[in-house]
């Protein structure tokens, strides 16, 4: 009940619609050959077609954790998020033992803006992570381009896992989980998680040099503008 309320929580955050064109491509009318046979709630040929690509673009930072399998996907009512989780092939949903779940954030594609948003979400989801479950590890990084990210471990019950937060696209931004159920996560696959944010991580609390506290956002400036 814990994993279910937590998923619920980070669908809700704060978000802007997703531009169709910032991290993948239109995608074909049909599925392209090699495209996963995945399942969804949703019933428009559209919305499929849309996360199709953006399942596809998104794979390749699942198949690095281990999950080479687009199995399944939404997107939320206000068009805000794609959630999509990913599997090791020939697993199945209903008994994962290892998972990919990515939940993709729609920013506005300004830098300054994005950034609030950025910390803000960050706070957000530190806040519902430490309140719903047990956090080993939590750091933030500035990335290249002086944006604040996010590593966590963490674990929820049976559910073991490691996640970043970190721009993706122009205007956009993803929480990328890898999950274990029913087991430890191995250290060397929570490293492979950090990486995404701090490639110099040697351990789960590495690089102490480049931890940067995340500021408080104004209440201001935690919404991006609308018009």
């Amino acid at each position: 009940m814990r994993f279910i309320a937590i998923l619920l929580s980070i669908v809700l955050l704060p978000s802007v619609a997703l531009a169709q064109n910032d991290t993948a491509s239109p995608a074909p009318a049909t599925a392209a050959s090699g495209d996963d046979a995945f399942d969804s709630p949703l019933k428009s040929p559209q919305s499929r077609q849309q996360l199709r690509a953006i399942g596809r673009y998104y794979k390749r930072f699942a198949k690095d954790l281990g999950c080479d399998t687009f199995a399944w996907g939404t997107i939320s009512f206000d068009d805000t998020q794609f959630v999509l989780k990913y599997l090791p092939s020939g697993d199945k949903m209903a008994d994962w033992t290892r998972m990919t779940f990515i939940t993709v954030h729609g920013l506005t594609g300004d830098k300054k803006k994005d950034g609030a948003l950025i910390i803000k979400t960050i706070s957000d989801i530190e806040g519902e992570y430490i309140k719903s479950g047990k956090v080993s590890s939590d750091e933030n990084y500035l990335s290249p381009d002086n944006e604040h990210t996010m590593f966590l471990e963490y674990q929820m019950g049976p559910i073991h896992g490691a996640s970043v937060f970190m721009r993706t696209g122009k205007a956009s931004a993803a929480l990328i989980q890898l999950q274990t159920r029913g087991t430890a996560m191995a250290h060397e696959d929570a490293l492979k998680v950090q990486r995404l944010v701090n490639p110099q991580a040697e351990m789960p609390n590495a690089a102490p040099d480049q931890k940067v506290p995340v500021p408080p956002v104004p209440a201001a400036a935690a919404q991006p503008e609308t018009k």
